[in-house]
């Protein structure tokens, strides 16, 4: 015989807490709006709300596929939080202008996930968040070359906003995260490199006191030799350098030595090359040309067995044949904070900007 139940006698089925994409012009996330119909004017914390209920947070731009990030624990900020628990400011008026969306799919605590997403506005910025570069003028090199295979060619003819990069060119670039090789910048793909005007935009800033720097690298097949040459140019920003560079898949260093080119603060007259020995002593020998980041240049490395040349502009500034590494490396357009004087001042600002890359496996 079936009895019914009383409705006091089934147990109670916990609602599912809504969550809200709000937006801030504070760090402290203090006097905050629900982010939906906004036009922001300047850079803002974004972030979802009711976090005792929250467990993790995935935050997507626009059509991403892939997260601009991934916070497992509150606060849950869109671009991240301070070791002071602030958020990190975004700046959507460098997005194009027109409607825009941010998706969180929230991760609840006490099971299963729900979406939430906010759609806003962005004007026409007052001034352009990066300067239209002068153009280029060389044209990116297809096919393949005497003793030389092209693997790898980007133009960056897909724009992608701060925030988007890595997610838009998600099957040809990576790159680092982290401090940076002094440990007074942080390697912050998502605050730092976009596509623009043809160009890969490695933008070099400081927000809320961190130093952004970023080290994109292509993805290459494992390559022992082989030929790389970027097209690039950059403004005179003090504190900051690059140092592009071949590095072993191993991380055997010195033994599995490196090779860099080119190397300089962004702010130097001259442009260095080098070959660091693939020898546990280390020792390296070193090339220099007297030009700077500021006007667009093609540097190469032609990289063979016993060979290492330098090549800017199609002419040879150098090429050495001593201790040259055997070992499989890769290349990474590492561009950070200075090694020597200091952190940059937190005013410094400005932009790398490379128009193409290509890379080609060594035929014999």
């Amino acid at each position: 015989m079936l009895t019914a139940l009383s409705a006091a006698a089934l147990p109670a089925l916990a609602a599912t807490p809504t969550i809200t994409l709000r937006m801030s012009s504070s760090s402290a996330r203090t006097n905050a709006v629900a982010l939906a119909g906004q036009t922001p004017t300047g850079p803002i914390a974004v972030f979802t709300d009711n976090d005792s209920a929250v467990k993790a947070v995935r935050f997507y731009l626009d059509s991403a596929s892939t997260p601009t990030r991934t916070e497992g624990y509150g606060p849950f900020d869109y671009l991240g939080t301070t070791s002071a628990g602030t958020a990190y400011l975004w700046n959507p008026t460098q997005l194009s202008a027109g409607n825009h969306t941010i998706t969180a799919a929230v991760d609840l605590k006490a099971g299963g996930t729900v979406t939430t997403a906010a759609t806003f506005r962005v004007g026409a910025p007052a001034t352009a968040p990066a300067p239209t570069p002068p153009a280029s003028g060389s044209a990116m090199p297809v096919g393949d070359l005497a003793h030389w295979h092209q693997v790898f060619a980007d133009d960056f003819t897909t724009s992608a906003p701060l925030g988007s990069f890595l997610s838009t060119y998600a099957s040809r670039w990576t790159a680092y995260t982290g401090r940076d090789t002094s440990g007074n910048g942080t390697y912050d793909p998502a605050k730092a490199l976009s596509a623009n005007n043809g160009n890969l935009d490695i933008y070099l800033h400081t927000v809320n006191g961190e130093h952004v720097v970023s080290s994109p690298a292509p993805k290459l097949p494992t390559m022992t030799y082989g030929r790389y040459s970027v097209r690039f140019q950059a403004d005179p920003v003090p504190g900051y350098k690059a140092a592009w560079l071949l590095w072993p898949d191993d991380g055997v260093w010195p033994a599995h030595g490196e090779i860099d080119f080119p190397e300089a603060a962004l702010t130097d007259p001259g442009l260095s090359a080098f070959n660091h020995y693939a020898s546990s002593g280390g020792g390296q020998d070193a090339f220099y040309v007297s030009t700077s980041f500021a006007s667009w240049h093609t540097a190469t490395i032609e990289w063979s067995p016993g060979k290492v040349s330098f090549i800017l502009d199609g002419k040879v500034i150098g090429t050495s044949t001593k201790l040259v590494p055997p070992n499989p490396m890769h290349w990474v357009l590492q561009t950070e904070t200075q090694l020597s004087g200091g952190a940059p001042s937190s005013s410094a600002a400005g932009h790398v900007r490379i128009d193409w890359a290509t890379a080609y496996t060594y035929v014999p």
